[in-house]
């Protein structure tokens, strides 16, 4: 579960009311905080389903065949974009 900035890289890794919240002021996070009522089994579907090992190694093997293969890999592929729901 996690509770984020959205200044930062959390938006990539975040599925909002599933995973955690995307917070936007240290307001918003401390309620956030108080009210916090996640699904741990959601939470953990949701990380195994998108951040396994597996999952990771596949998506950075995919992006660097393509980097090395002289393809035009977009930003948000390189940023990871592409590793998540």
């Amino acid at each position: 579960m996690l509770l984020g900035d959205a200044q930062q890289d959390v938006p990539e890794v975040v599925r909002e009311g599933v995973s955690g919240y995307v917070c936007h002021s240290a307001e918003e996070m401390a309620q956030r905080a108080q009210s916090l009522r996640l699904d741990p089994q959601s939470v953990r579907a949701y990380v195994a389903e998108n951040f396994s090992l597996e999952k990771m190694a596949r998506s950075y093997v995919e992006l660097y065949g393509e980097v090395t293969a002289g393809e035009n890999v977009p930003a948000e592929k390189e940023a990871g974009e592409r590793s998540v729901a």
